[in-house]
């Protein structure tokens, strides 16, 4: 796949080095974006990605292929490794995907904490923050 573009989903700051992904900003609200000058070239250019598991996946392996495309590094427990479903009959940007994957967490009692740069940590929805 090729890169149109390096915007990565944006981290809220927690209180430490470690920051929960809970609110992202969204592809195309960045209007100061300057690489794209043409209103209709500019989801021409973005990077489309299929997020869709119609069929019960097991979240690792969404990991590896979200890991893949959003260039983040993911770790979990094994316990954590549960089925899911993500239904998104058509192509995605990276942003759009990397936000319906986190919400698809949500469902089955997950969250993401940013450990660093490029490492993020999958931990239970009730997990202290603090203990993470």
């Amino acid at each position: 796949m090729t890169k149109g573009h390096d915007k990565k989903p944006q981290f809220n700051d927690d209180e430490g080095s470690k920051r929960d992904i809970w609110s992202l900003e969204s592809a195309g609200n960045d209007s100061s974006d300057s690489e794209h000058t043409n209103g209709d070239n500019d989801l021409a250019a973005l990077s489309t990605v299929d997020i869709d598991y119609p069929r019960p996946v097991y979240l690792s392996k969404i990991l590896m292929d979200v890991s893949k495309w959003s260039g983040y590094n993911f770790v979990m427990d094994p316990s954590l490794n549960r089925e899911m479903q993500i239904f998104a009959p058509r192509k995605l940007t990276e942003e759009e995907a990397f936000q319906l994957f986190i919400a698809s967490l949500e469902t089955i009692g997950l969250r993401v904490l940013q450990m660093d740069n490029k490492i993020v940590k999958v931990v239970p929805i009730h997990l202290n923050k603090i203990a993470v």
